[in-house]
């Protein structure tokens, strides 16, 4: 699991322990996988290289090439990026910029790898915070009340062409937004906590808590949200999970791998069963990510070449949203 801390470093967390993979002179606010790489989005403006001394001017957001090397997307964009989706084979990029690349962007933008392109005139307002997909389309949440000419009231759908509204809810901004069992879940300045789309209505959940909910995940047949609140008696530093049933149909527990030949001198070939969106790693003795692939929920066989491996033992490691699991592979020769 990589996670960001407040003093701009990006680490790799395993177990008890955790190696740092990224520094940055400032808050690293989003982190996500796209096209095999991670990709890192926030305030900063340069990566500090601890490794050869280096540093890189990356404008707010970077992609990870090798422990302590990030590269940038272009020339970045001129403001925080505060959120990052893959959509359709694009990074959408969001947060509070007006230029992406050579384009003018209002908040929003997609990299397709090379080049950034606006979304039309973009999302007026004071910045985007939360992306997900919900029935192929991208929803995108945060403070603002106008996407391209279409007038909402922080929360917006993107089909890929074209912007639109949901269903009008009482809102002011959108904190956070997770798309789950074919429903969106959606927190912000509500009173109930979250409020639940269905693709056609609207309704609260109440959590049983007092403040705002800045973020929410789903794990192990829970949503978990952070936040700035109180008065729930399992909650810790800000943190809880909401104690009711969610929907699990076709939610599979990953199931221990095969690996084949191992040890080996040149490639592995991986077999697995997982009906969720997860990634593949490879790592080292000291825990660098030395390979990294993205995992689609149809996945069950991948190739992977290891002949550019020094001899030794790795560590082969499968994460979904649901669970982790790891084996030792050994390279011989």
């Amino acid at each position: 699991m990589y996670a960001a801390l407040d003093n701009g470093w990006v680490v790799l967390v395993q177990d008890s322990n955790f190696v740092i993979v990224g520094a940055f002179n400032n808050e690293v606010n989003s982190l996500t996988v796209y096209h095999h790489t991670l990709y890192a989005g926030g305030d900063f403006t340069v990566s500090y290289s601890f490794l050869d001394g280096d540093d890189v001017t990356v404008n707010h957001i970077a992609k990870f090439i090798d422990a302590g090397k990030w590269l940038p997307l272009g020339t970045g964009t001129t403001g925080s990026v505060d959120a990052m989706h893959e959509y359709r084979g694009d990074l959408v990029a969001a947060g509070r910029f007006y230029e992406a690349g050579d384009s003018n962007a209002k908040n929003i933008a997609r990299w397709n790898g090379f080049n950034w392109y606006p979304m039309m005139k973009g999302i007026s307002g004071e910045y985007v915070g939360a992306l997900d997909t919900f029935e192929n389309d991208l929803i995108v949440g945060g403070d603002f009340k106008k996407a391209d000419t279409i007038k909402c009231d922080g929360i917006a759908d993107w089909n890929g062409i074209s912007w639109d509204t949901l269903k009008h809810l009482e809102i002011d901004f959108v904190n956070s937004i997770l798309s789950l069992n074919n429903k969106l879940y959606v927190t912000g300045d509500i009173t109930d906590g979250f409020q639940v789309w269905d693709g056609t209505t609207w309704s609260g959940i109440d959590w049983g808590g007092v403040g705002a909910i800045f973020a929410s995940i789903y794990f192990q047949s829970h949503i978990y949200v952070g936040g700035d609140f109180s008065q729930l008696k399992d909650s810790l530093n800000g943190v809880a999970y909401l104690d009711y049933a969610t929907p699990t149909q076709g939610v599979k527990s990953i199931q221990p791998f095969k690996i084949f030949p191992n040890p080996t001198n040149s490639f592995i070939s991986i077999s697995f069963n997982t009906s969720q969106q997860g990634y593949l790693a490879i790592t080292d003795t000291y825990g660098r990510i030395l390979k990294l692939f993205t995992l689609s929920p149809s996945s069950e066989n991948k190739l992977v070449v290891v002949s550019d491996l020094a001899c030794g033992v790795y560590l082969l490691t499968l994460q979904t949203a649901e669970e982790r699991v790891s084996q030792k592979i050994v390279v011989e020769r």
